[in-house]
């Protein structure tokens, strides 16, 4: 009996002790991910100094920029004059900027323009309206848009609605919905 006890002792060593050495590993990788987590957050702390450090001297140098500013307003509020030139600068640079914001605006309405031009001769020829749809003719795709009616694309297509319904697997006319793209047919 001892014999048989001490042969099922001598089986189960291996057992425990890789048990012993499995928690030596655990508590060797819990320390590493300790270790690591430790060198994470000074790492961390070390990147907020620099943050907090970058935000003192700017508020350092924002503050440095109202003290500016305030003496040059003292100065301006001084020199009557100087301020008036000042005024009438500004008026002239704001005449010019509503100027140019118009003559921006013409030249994007003419690009809108040179550009349909050329989408309409790709899409087949036919004009297109400020709308964005061909005049006439069929043939092509139509992107509908709020307020939309399939007769109303019809009939500045120059088809007719079952034509359109049918061409787009239609089954009610009021199904529209803006932004699906309608084939016209030719």
């Amino acid at each position: 009996m001892f014999f048989h006890l001490h042969k099922k002792m001598i089986l189960l060593a291996p057992i425990l002790a890789a048990g012993c050495v499995t928690t030596q590993e655990y508590q060797t990788r819990m320390d590493a991910r300790a270790q690591e987590n430790q060198r994470l957050l000074q790492e961390q702390a070390g990147k907020l100094a620099g943050r907090l450090e970058t935000l003192e001297l700017d508020n350092q140098k924002l503050h440095a920029d109202v003290d500016t500013l305030r003496a040059a307003q003292a100065r301006a509020t001084s020199g009557s004059a100087e301020v008036q030139a000042l005024r009438a600068s500004l008026g002239n640079l704001e005449s010019r900027l509503h100027a140019l914001e118009a003559s921006r605006e013409k030249d994007k309405q003419e690009l809108v323009d040179v550009l349909s031009k050329k989408i309409s001769q790709i899409m087949g020829g036919a004009p297109v309206d400020s709308g964005g749809r061909k005049k006439s003719g069929g043939g092509g795709a139509y992107v509908v848009k709020g307020g939309d009616t399939l007769s109303g694309i019809a009939s500045a297509y120059g088809v007719t609605i079952s034509a359109l319904m049918e061409a787009n697997g239609i089954k009610k006319a009021n199904a529209l919905r803006s932004g699906q793209k309608l084939v016209i047919p030719k």
